[in-house]
């Protein structure tokens, strides 16, 4: 075998390797600490220095960890973290602020390890690593203000959809009673005919509208208020939905499948309500319609399910009502959930009721879907709770 080759540099000289490992070490996304078990540092790298702004003489000079961090935070560490370390256990996933020399707040990520024992068997090296939480703080600031705003906008969205409901019927009202007040003294009088029509189209509309206004009513108190949330058979809530639809209803029959589910009952029956009583509205010929539920993964498999839901258990129950109606275009598919949108403009109704449907779910935390055939009807799939089932 021939003598090995010459160390690059001469004798003497430093290994590349050590030095390709020593400035992993100074210059890594983390920042790297040796304690003793006392807590004192005795090696540190230069991400942490510049992270803080302190030099390595004065974190080198029997400066504790502890030291550098916030008073909470100091708290935390020697009631919690401490005494894991000294019994030889690991820390893991810790939240932490440290203290800059200016004064500033670093939050940190902290994770720590026993790499060396003494003859007693108290730790004699801890090897501390820190990641830099700063982005990660001001991301979560930024959607936690965000979602207050949002709150809040939704907050007076309700308020309103709410006072322009109930105030605005009052005058609605009036126009309608003048108007039919107008009509009876004029009754026999020789007026043209197309001012009469007008004057009954005043009252058509403004009878609309109070259907309108009612609904809108019904669709902001959906989203205010408390859920209760409590099981429920299926069974029984249609059943309840039968008796407010009263005969179009009973004489529809509808075929239920039962289930257990857990939902605000309230809400779950005004789903149903809904959802059967357009069934009803928008059959061909007698109504055929089912009622029953299914897992979502069974619903994924006949059905395209809104990705608010990708992260919902695959066993959560859905519910399904299914009809043998005239079917929805697949251009108004995705905005019939719409709120005031009718597919059938000559239909009766406001267009509010499966905008409150989808409402009433997300309330919930689910979502609700439809797959729809031209002249063969449409399913309908109401998810209201995800951790159910």
């Amino acid at each position: 075998m021939g003598a090995p080759p010459p160390h690059p540099g001469g004798p003497g000289a430093p290994d590349p390797d050590d030095l390709s490992l020593d400035e992993f070490y100074e210059h890594a996304v983390c920042g790297y600490l040796s304690l003793t078990a006392d807590g004192t540092i005795t090696r540190v790298n230069e991400t942490f220095l510049d992270w803080t702004g302190h030099s390595r003489e004065d974190v080198l000079a029997s400066t504790r960890f502890v030291s550098l961090l916030t008073v909470g935070a100091q708290i935390f560490y020697e009631t919690r973290c401490a005494p894991l370390l000294l019994a030889g256990r690991s820390v893991d996933q810790v939240s932490l602020d440290l203290r800059r020399a200016d004064g500033a707040v670093v939050p940190v990520l902290l994770g720590a390890r026993v790499h060396a024992t003494a003859t007693d068997g108290r730790p004699s090296v801890i090897r501390v690593t820190l990641v830099d939480l700063s982005e990660r703080r001001r991301f979560e600031e930024e959607l936690v203000a965000r979602n207050l705003e949002l709150a809040r906008a939704n907050e007076e969205y309700d308020t309103f959809a709410h006072a322009a409901a109930h105030d605005l019927q009052s005058p609605l009202r009036g126009i309608r009673q003048n108007t039919e007040f107008f009509l009876e003294d004029v009754e026999g009088a020789d007026l043209p005919g197309d001012v009469v029509d007008q004057l009954h189209t005043v009252v058509r509309l403004a009878d609309r509208m109070q259907r309108m206004l009612a609904d809108l009513l019904v669709y902001a108190q959906a989203g205010r208020g408390a859920l209760h949330v409590e099981p429920v058979s299926l069974t029984a809530v249609v059943g309840e939905v039968v008796d407010l639809l009263g005969d179009p209803a009973r004489r529809a029959a509808p075929a239920v499948h039962d289930a257990a589910l857990s939902a605000d009952r309230g809400a779950l029956r005004q789903v149903l309500l809904n959802l059967v009583g357009n069934a009803i509205k928008y059959a061909d010929g007698p109504p055929a319609i089912e009622i029953g539920a299914c897992s979502l993964e069974d619903a994924r498999r006949v059905s395209v399910v809104p990705p608010s839901l990708a992260d919902v258990p695959p066993s959560a129950t859905v519910i399904t009502v299914a009809d043998r109606g005239r079917g929805i275009d697949p251009a108004s598919r995705d905005r019939v959930f719409e709120l005031f949108r009718q597919v059938d403009p000559d239909a009766e109704g406001s267009g509010t009721g499966l905008a409150l449907c989808r409402l009433i779910c997300r309330r919930h935390g689910g979502d609700i879907w439809v797959t729809s055939e031209l002249g063969r009807g449409s399913t309908f799939f109401a998810l209201l709770t995800p951790g159910q089932g």
